[in-house]
C-alpha cells in the first residue's frame, strides 16, 4: 500500500510541474511588456 501511495504522490508532482509554464515567447513578451509600460511606453494590449 506504501508504495501505491508514493508512486502517486511522485506521479502528480511530474504531472502538475510544468502546468503553469507558457512557451518561452510568451513569456519573454509579456516581461518585455511590462517593463515598457513600467518605464512609461504605452504599450497597447494585444
Amino acid at each position: 500500500m506504501r508504495a501505491w501511495i508514493d508512486a502517486s504522490a511522485k506521479y502528480a508532482l511530474i504531472n502538475t510541474h510544468g502546468e503553469d509554464q507558457a512557451p518561452i515567447s510568451t513569456r519573454l513578451t509579456a516581461l518585455t511588456e511590462a517593463k515598457l509600460r513600467a518605464g512609461g511606453i504605452p504599450v497597447p494590449h494585444a
